[in-house]
């Protein structure tokens, strides 16, 4: 009808073509309204115990287990990307692991440290990442990471 109000001169078209775009308007905001009803009520579902969610109780539970507890937020970002890749999250442990670096060079370093010591396959895409990324400060920390005694193995391998 819309279209034919805007191809035909009819004599009402402008109102038609108007109360056409008020009710899109309305039906997109109620459609908006119901996903976030639906959100609430799972979220709250979860958080009352009433529903689980097994693969985020599966991290939750890995990290109680954790031993020794990671101390900076590095190592504790590397700790989520470890317990995701050993739970066979294969995606989401990528995915953390490509956000792991844009992330400051502290935090960067400490979670590679700790890749390094955990989660191995992961820390090599971190490696990889790092290398292909043209930033001064991380180029700095993929040659510290070079020259360190602890990564004598990946210098090798990456002259290969």
């Amino acid at each position: 009808m819309l279209t034919l109000a805007i191809l035909l001169p009819l004599e009402h078209s402008p109102y038609i073509i108007l109360f056409t775009a008020v009710g899109c308007c309305v039906l997109l905001a109620q459609a908006v309204q119901q996903v976030r009803a639906a959100n609430n009520i799972l979220a709250n579902a979860v958080y009352l115990d009433h529903a689980t969610l097994p693969n985020i109780q599966s991290v939750a539970d890995a990290f109680k287990d954790l031993v020794p507890q990671p101390e900076t937020d590095g190592q504790w970002i590397g700790a989520l990307i470890a317990i995701l890749d050993h739970k066979g999250l294969f995606d989401e442990a990528n995915a953390a692991t490509g956000e792991l670096a844009d992330h400051s060079e502290r935090i960067l370093e400490d979670a590679a440290w700790y890749l390094r010591e955990h989660d191995r396959p992961q820390f090599r895409y971190l490696f990889t990442l790092l290398k292909e990324k043209d930033d001064p400060h991380q180029a700095e920390l993929v040659a510290r990471l070079l020259d360190a005694e602890r990564f004598s193995d990946l210098v090798a391998e990456d002259r290969e």
